[in-house]
């Protein structure tokens, strides 16, 4: 799926709502060209 503007501010949203008030565990770089997160954070409502 090819990523433009329009496609990562939607995502942006999304992640913004799920993670909001979240703490980061920690952060983990496996490779340069990746970054993986832990989180945590409240469920969110369907």
């Amino acid at each position: 799926m090819p990523q433009d503007a329009f496609t990562l501010r939607h995502i942006a949203r999304e992640l913004n709502a799920m993670l909001s008030g979240g703490k980061v565990n920690k952060i983990i770089q496996p490779s340069r060209d990746e970054v993986d997160l832990l989180l945590y954070a409240q469920p969110c409502s369907p």
